[in-house]
């Protein structure tokens, strides 16, 4: 099966997923905790339930890793789905929003073909790796001049624990027009990134689910995505730095000063 039937593959399923969970938005979502003390809601159950149908039917021979069900392995598979049905719980339950549904394929741990859908904004961001940048099926020609801007804008995923707390101080001390932003969306921070609505994503607590197709939207729109190290971002330990229109290099050196 070709690499674009299997972008149309999850772009229907991230569609179908989103429609059900915009049906639900803003009615009783039956919280659950998790044992991480993150919460699930019966919609994420649902959406995740609509992709893994439509995966499991189209292509019965490859691996899936999802939130809420974990790891589907199948023997000498080299092909992985990736799925997030809903990015963003806690954004949804509240009423925010900010959330998103992300399908990735990875052939031995490479991002193949990535799917973000942002269901309250109606946007669909989907790529093929070296094919470029798509948004609702249109092509995205940009190039990093774009972006250019006397701001630089930051969205940040973080437990506001003592690393990210130094983290920001850095670079907040490195530059006082750094404006930075938490929206509790991985998925949804790279789309936006990956639109120029920002210029930087860091990311230092999330699982490959959060990041896997996002990683590979921004570097389609011509961006660059490492991890905090500057080498080549791994999407089964994603620790993520990812840029568009700044000097990569430099916000690296922040970081790592």
């Amino acid at each position: 099966m070709n690499l674009q039937t299997l972008l149309k593959i999850a772009e229907d399923a991230a569609s179908k997923s989103s429609k059900i969970i915009m049906e639900q938005y803003g009615a009783d979502n039956d919280i659950q905790f998790k044992l991480d003390k993150s919460i699930v809601t019966k919609v994420d159950l649902e959406s995740e339930k609509i992709i893994l149908d439509i995966l499991k039917s189209e292509t019965p021979d490859y691996s899936i890793l999802s939130e809420e069900s974990g790891l589907s392995k199948i023997d000498k598979s080299e092909y992985m789905w990736i799925v997030d049905p809903l990015d963003g719980t806690t954004n949804y339950s509240k009423k925010i929003p900010f959330f998103a549904v992300q399908i990735a394929l990875v052939q031995n741990g490479k991002v193949l073909l990535g799917v973000i859908n942002l269901p309250f904004e109606n946007i669909t961001l989907s790529a093929i790796k070296g094919e470029g940048l798509f948004v609702n099926g249109k092509k995205v020609e940009r190039n990093s001049e774009t972006y250019q801007n006397s701001q630089t804008s930051m969205l940040f995923e973080t437990y506001l624990d003592k690393t990210d707390l130094a983290i920001l101080e850095k670079f907040k001390n490195a530059s006082a027009s750094t404006s930075i932003r938490i929206i509790n969306s991985a998925c949804t921070s790279m789309v936006y990134l990956a639109l120029g609505r920002a210029n930087i994503v860091i990311d230092r607590v999330d699982k490959p689910w959060d990041l896997a197709a996002g990683s590979l939207l921004v570097q389609e729109a011509g961006g660059t995505v490492t991890n905090f190290k500057g080498e080549e971002f791994d999407v089964f330990n994603p620790e993520c730095v990812a840029t568009l229109g700044v000097n990569h290099s430099e916000m690296l050196q922040i970081l790592n000063n």
